[in-house]
C-alpha cells in the first residue's frame, strides 16, 4: 500500500472529489497534491486529503478524506500495437484507436502514450528508455497460445517478449494483452513471472476486436477509475463483457481467476 506525505503528487478517483469541481468531468483520474495525511492503526489504514483542482475560484480547498487504498503515487498508460502489415487497417489500428480515445477520457494525454512497432528490435529499444514510466501497459496484435506475431520477424514467443522488456530496476506494472489466445499457460505463467509483471489479463481463446476493446475499457474503468485491486476489476470486466470468450488473470506464474 502507498505512502504519502505532504505536497506528493497523487493519482486519485475523480469520483472522491466534490462533483461540483469543474475537473470531476473531465476525466476519471485526477493528478492533484496531498494536503495533510492522516496516520491510523487499526482497520482503518492511513488517510490523505487533496488539495482541489482549479475551480474558478481563489481557494478551491482541500478534499474529504480520502483512504490511500485508493489513490496512486503514479498513473501512466502504454498502448503497445504490434503490426503484422497485413490486417493493420482493419483491426489492429481500429482497436488501437478505441482503446487509445478511451484512455483520454480517462487520464490526462500526458500520462498516455501510444507505440506502433512491427519488430522485436523497436519493442525492445522503446522499453530501454519508456517501460519503467508506466504503471499499465497494453499489448494489441494477433497472438496464439504461445507467441505473438511481429510483421518483421515472424512469431515471437512470451520469452522473447519478456527479454525484449526486460530493463534494470523494474517497476510492478498491470499487463493486458488483447492478443488472441495469450492468456493460455504456454504464454502467460512464463511472461507474468518477469520482474516488471505484477498482473497479466489476457484472452485464453480466439477474440473479436470488439470484445477485445469493452474488456479493456472495463477493466481500466474498474482498475483506475475506481481504485479497484486488478482481481476486483477482472472479475467486474468478465461481467461486463458478453458473449463466448474466455479471459484470464495471472500472477506470478499462476492464474488468479479466469
Amino acid at each position: 500500500m502507498p505512502t504519502f506525505k505532504a505536497n506528493d503528487t497523487i493519482y486519485i478517483p475523480a469520483t472522491l472529489l466534490p462533483s461540483t469541481n469543474p475537473q470531476v468531468f473531465e476525466y476519471a483520474i485526477v493528478k492533484t497534491t496531498v494536503a495533510q495525511v492522516q496516520r491510523a492503526a487499526g482497520k482503518g489504514g492511513n488517510r490523505v486529503r487533496v488539495k482541489l483542482p482549479p475551480d474558478g475560484t481563489p481557494n478551491p480547498g482541500v478534499s474529504n478524506w480520502i483512504p490511500v487504498s485508493k489513490c496512486s503515487k503514479h498513473i501512466g498508460i502504454a498502448i503497445i500495437a504490434i503490426g503484422d502489415l497485413s490486417t493493420e487497417p482493419m483491426l489492429i489500428d481500429p482497436l488501437y484507436k478505441s482503446v487509445l480515445q478511451f484512455c483520454r477520457l480517462m487520464i490526462n494525454d500526458s500520462d498516455i502514450e501510444g507505440i506502433k512497432l512491427r519488430s522485436l528490435d523497436e519493442l525492445k529499444k522503446w522499453a530501454s528508455t519508456r517501460i519503467n514510466m508506466f504503471s499499465h501497459l497494453i499489448f494489441i496484435g494477433h497472438g496464439d497460445s504461445d507467441s505473438i506475431e511481429f510483421a518483421v520477424d515472424g512469431e515471437k514467443t512470451s520469452a522473447d517478449i519478456r527479454k525484449a522488456l526486460q530493463v534494470k530496476h523494474s517497476t510492478k506494472k498491470v499487463c493486458i494483452s488483447l492478443c488472441c489466445k495469450t492468456g493460455s499457460p504456454l504464454f502467460s505463467e512464463h511472461f507474468s513471472k518477469a520482474s516488471f509483471c505484477g498482473f497479466l489479463a489476457a484472452p485464453q481463446n480466439s477474440v473479436a476486436g470488439s470484445t477485445a476493446s469493452l474488456f479493456c475499457q472495463a477493466f481500466l474503468q474498474q482498475n483506475l477509475g475506481h481504485a479497484q485491486t486488478p482481481g476486483i476489476a477482472f472479475k467486474s470486466a468478465l461481467n461486463s463483457t458478453p458473449g463466448d470468450h474466455q479471459f484470464s488473470l495471472w500472477k506470478r506464474g499462476a492464474v488468479q481467476a479466469c
